[in-house]
């Protein structure tokens, strides 16, 4: 796997930051944003310049041992300096773009360093680390985030110090390659001390995660300083020291990510396809009175049927309003039922807590909370689907043949009853009116009526099938249609951003994971 470049890190983290910024512990979060800050600051300020500090416990020896890397006295060495809260920044020649971004006001020059306009060496003498002054320590820690290169100087009476190691070296532990130790003060040691100091140290260090180059020195009989002089050299002369500082501090803010993912029972891992959205469908379907709307629609379509096709002589007589026979009926139809809406919105917990599951608890809670409040939206906004549905409101082509044939059929009874009843009272009053025609035994007159009254309940009974037949298709289509369009508006609102959550997760996980490879 390819090694990240130090621009593919920023990106890698700006864009972790960018996902979680929210979800996972703020403070975690806005120490990654401040160490972008500092990423930028200190590649505007180049990255040619090495800036050394040295930092130490109170008594440990630092300014002792930078003199002597210097070969000079130019950090006062007695107890307290004129400005004990003040770090010293030794420069070759000034560079105050770069000491005042530090953070440092006091500076002085040394003939021993190398210094080109392109290339500066910066050895800067810190306050104690361990000091009771507040201020002290914050200055200290200041500038240890903003070195490149950190020269831990110990001693022998404080190198086992628990704030040494718990309140520094812990977190330093993924800056090894830009440190160095100088155990100084061995001069104290007797001969065959030092081998077991040295192995206790190296032993506290591991402890810590911490690779150390543990150079034994001495500021008072100068033992060890030409090699503490060589590293310090070799690692400006390779001009890459600011940019494996500002790497390893992407690195570590990396697994602080991962850190607070983990605390809160998150698996750094690229979550899986979501399982299919389908059966979370179906209950939002039924949530959202589909099925109710159908039935009326159904309903409806029997209802204007039978006063269509029905028999004149019954058909005035159905009962029963038309359920669809407005906007407000078809929006009433469509208003969740609290059970219903409870019923669904438990169905989406489950899918999106499932889906989820890999995500810290609270990136969890939101992911799973925002599809909750969608599924609700869903739910209560369907009214305006009906609209785009057809509700089988226009009336079919054959239903108006059907109402003609039942009327033809009518008028033939009718007929049939006029001509009886006109030759009943011709007959009662012995009026001479001729005789009607007959096929067989049977007059035209009861032709006509029994014809018409069989033709029309006849028709009827047809006409009363079909209706049923197209009362259920309608109630397919309408279901169809209106569960088309819930499908895909629960697809698009709820299953399509729970899937862009993962994978703004997923993408979250590889670029906590690529700063690794830096």
């Amino acid at each position: 796997m390819s090694t990240l470049t130090l621009p593919e890190g920023i990106v890698c983290l700006e864009n972790a930051l960018g996902a979680a910024n929210g979800h996972i512990n703020d403070h975690v979060v806005n120490q990654g944003e401040d160490l972008l800050v500092k990423v930028r600051g200190r590649r505007a300020e180049g990255t040619e310049h090495t800036v050394v500090a040295f930092a130490g416990a109170t008594g440990s020896g630092k300014s002792s041992m930078l003199n002597a890397v210097l070969g000079e006295s130019v950090a006062p060495v007695a107890a307290r300096r004129p400005t004990t809260s003040q770090p010293l920044a030794v420069t070759g020649a000034p560079v105050s773009a770069l000491t005042r971004w530090l953070g440092i006001e006091e500076v002085a020059t040394s003939a021993s360093l190398p210094a080109t306009p392109d290339s500066q060496l910066v050895l800067v003498d810190l306050p104690d680390i361990d000091s009771t002054e507040y201020a002290h320590r914050a200055v200290a820690q200041k500038i240890l985030a903003r070195a490149d290169l950190i020269v831990w100087v110990a001693d022998p009476q404080k190198y086992a110090d628990s704030v040494w190691h718990d309140d520094y070296l812990a977190a330093f532990s993924h800056h090894s390659a830009v440190s160095l130790v100088a155990f100084n003060q061995v001069d104290r040691l007797e001969a065959h001390e030092l081998p077991a100091v040295l192995s206790h140290l190296r032993e506290l260090f591991a402890l810590e995660g911490f690779e150390a180059n543990i150079i034994p020195t001495s500021a008072t009989t100068g033992a060890g300083i030409r090699e503490l002089q060589e590293a310090i050299g070799k690692a400006h002369d390779s001009k890459q020291v600011a940019m494996r500082r500002l790497a390893a501090d992407l690195q570590s803010q990396g697994e602080a990510l991962i850190t607070a993912v983990e605390s809160e029972d998150g698996v750094v891992r690229v979550p899986d396809q979501p399982a299919p959205f389908s059966q979370v469908s179906d209950v939002l379907l039924e949530a959202s009175g589909s099925n109710r709307l159908a039935d009326a629609a159904a309903t409806s379509y029997r209802q204007r049927g039978k006063r269509r096709v029905g028999w004149l002589g019954t058909s005035w007589l159905t009962r029963g309003a038309d359920p669809l026979k407005d906007n407000d009926s078809v929006s009433e139809r469509l208003v969740p039922e609290e059970r219903q809406l409870a019923i669904a919105r438990a169905s989406v917990h489950r899918y999106a807590s499932r889906s989820a599951e890999n995500l810290p608890r609270r990136w969890r809670y939101d992911v799973v909370g925002a599809s909750e409040e969608r599924t609700d939206s869903i739910a209560r906004e369907t009214s305006s689907l009906a609209s785009k549905a057809d509700l089988g409101r226009k009336d079919p082509l054959w239903w108006g043949f059907a109402a003609a044939f039942q009327w033809l059929a009518g008028l033939v009874a009718v007929a049939g009853l006029a001509w009886l009843v006109v030759l009943w009272l011709t007959a009662a009053f012995h009026i001479q009116f001729p005789e009607p025609p007959a096929f067989g035994p049977i007059a035209v007159p009861t032709m006509l009526l029994i014809g018409g009254l069989l033709a029309g309940i006849l028709g009827a009974i047809v006409g009363r099938w079909v209706l049923a037949r197209g009362a259920s298709r309608t109630r397919s289509r309408v279901h169809g249609a209106i569960g088309q369009q819930v499908t895909e508006a629960a697809e698009s609102a709820v299953a399509v951003p729970l899937r862009e959550e993962l994978a703004q997760y997923g993408r979250f996980v590889e670029d906590v994971q690529n700063l690794r490879r830096l």
